[in-house]
């Protein structure tokens, strides 16, 4: 099938200065909550398209567009993007998206790589981006203040407006991409019951913190087009004439004039929200944050900081021969690697419904089933975890064919479910992160993994297994037995359960 739509990317740097790895989270970030203001209508990058779009959606035409953020583009990389696009099924419009102008250099190059392959090719800085979905001009997307009054936006629609907000899964369409729709995900912290209004919220919110939580603007969408003046005139008949309709009242403002109008609020300080919520989008998904809004509970006490978390789902990761690979790459082509490993990462844990607890190197550490319970986390963090190893693949894959030496690597991942610690070590703002056992127990299982497979440990096998028999009985997983001198930090033999690559590969 065919794929019609428009391709955007967005370039950290090209001829600029190279970007930190933070400074390129935050900004694809910034542009993700963007999208998510103007109500765009996400679409699961498929797989041919991983190496070549951070984000697909559908624009105001209807039309697919495809956007993807990198740090820096050499001629190798356009080479690698274009055979994506050729599997990735038909682009009407390609348009790069830097922080800079483009040099004329640049252009020739983007032009001469892509010739002939869409029918309309541009390059527009981060602002000039902005501006084209409607953003006042003025405002500077890779401003620090900006990138923050812009996620207070995105908390204050996602977490304290008047509609009931649902995590999206995803349905089949063009181009063998999925659109996401509507659906509960209870793993993500979803609760139950009536959703308290906005202004009853902030008030209450106010109480607790001694800030008041911004109530949303939520503005009816803009009318459709009327029909073309030229058509033809109707058929006679004997029919009496319809009635005519009633007339409609004049259509809202747009969504980038809702948002130009909540942005400009925080400016005049006519609203403030929470910063606890804004800091800890940094970590968990909106539909945990807006769980942790209606229990109507302080931070502290909703995420139980200095308490015991049981059957909590721990998910640790790691990189094969990731230092074998820090040694042998180009600089650039290791930090472009990295920007779209930990960027994929977070939003996978987000989209099963995840904590993301820590990114430490190469590692990645990911709790499920905190702080609400709920029986289909265990299939979520498998998934996710499947998911994990096809990102590092077509990460790695990138990585590895820009350097001359054979390097053998891939990804690793180990399961591990039981009790963990919650606390805070933020200082004067709440940063939540796990200790305990488990999660040494998740690491240890990660490092007797095979490549590109999963390990289980017993407890959480087990409960998978009760929770979703179908599921595990796919897995076919292999029992074995680590002794103690493999699984340092335990002072017994452990029971294990490894799901191979293949299994995983169709999971994933």
């Amino acid at each position: 099938m065919r794929l019609h739509g428009v391709f955007f990317a967005l370039q950290g740097t090209y001829s600029g200065s190279p970007m930190s790895i933070a400074s390129y989270i935050t900004l694809q970030t910034s542009i993700g909550h963007l999208l998510s203001l103007l109500k765009k209508p996400q679409i699961k990058v498929p797989q041919q398209l991983r190496n070549a779009a951070n984000f697909l959606y559908r624009d105001d035409e209807g039309l697919v567009t495809a956007l993807d953020i990198r740090s820096k583009v050499p001629v190798n990389m356009l080479h690698i993007m274009v055979k994506s696009f050729e599997g990735g099924g038909k682009i009407d419009r390609f348009v790069m998206v830097t922080p800079y102008s483009p040099s004329q250099q640049d252009l020739d190059a983007f032009t001469k790589a892509f010739a002939g392959m869409f029918k309309k090719l541009e390059w527009l800085s981060v602002n000039d981006f902005a501006k084209s979905l409607g953003l006042k001009e003025g405002w500077d997307l890779t401003s620090p203040n900006f990138i923050e009054k812009l996620k207070a936006a995105s908390v204050s629609e996602q977490v304290f407006g008047d509609e009931d907000i649902v995590e999206e899964s995803t349905e089949q369409t063009v181009g063998g991409a999925e659109e996401k729709k509507g659906k509960p995900v209870p793993a993500q912290g979803k609760n139950k019951g009536d959703k308290a209004p906005a202004k009853k919220v902030a008030a209450k919110e106010k109480a607790k913190t001694g800030k008041a939580a911004v109530e949303s603007t939520g503005a009816p969408e803009t009318s459709p087009k009327a029909e073309s003046e030229h058509q033809a005139p109707p058929a006679k008949t004997n029919k009496k004439p319809a009635k005519p309709a009633k007339k409609q009242p004049p259509a809202g403002p747009s969504q980038a004039e809702r948002i130009n109008k909540l942005l400009d609020s925080f400016d005049k300080g006519e609203v403030e929200i929470p910063h606890a919520y804004v800091n800890l989008t940094r970590k968990m998904p909106y539909p945990t944050l807006r769980a942790l809004k209606d229990s109507q509970q302080p931070p502290e006490e909703f995420f139980g900081i200095g308490q015991p978390s049981r059957d909590s789902i721990i998910v640790l990761s790691d990189i094969v021969n990731f230092s074998l690979l820090v040694r042998t790459a180009y600089a650039e082509d290791l930090n472009q690697a990295m920007f779209r490993y930990y960027r994929g990462a977070q939003a996978l844990i987000y989209e099963h419904g995840g904590i993301l607890d820590k990114f430490n190197g190469d590692a990645v550490l990911a709790v499920f089933n905190y702080p609400l319970k709920d029986d289909r986390n265990c299939a979520l963090a498998l998934k996710y975890a499947a998911a994990l190893v096809q990102l590092g693949q077509d990460v790695l894959s990138e990585l590895t064919g820009s350097i001359d030496e054979k390097i053998p690597t891939g990804t690793r991942v180990g399961i591990a479910m039981g009790e963990m610690w919650t606390l805070n070590i933020g200082t004067d703002e709440i940063d939540v992160t796990f200790v305990g056992d488990k999660i040494n127990l998740a690491k240890r299982l990660e490092s007797n993994c095979d490549v590109d497979g999963v390990l289980l440990s017993n407890v959480f096998a087990k409960t998978l297994a009760r929770a979703d028999q179908e599921l595990y009985s796919s897995l076919k997983a292999q029992g074995r037995e680590l002794p103690e001198d493999k699984v340092k930090g335990q002072t017994t033999d452990i029971i294990s359960w490894q799901v191979l690559p293949e299994v995983i590969s169709s999971l994933g």
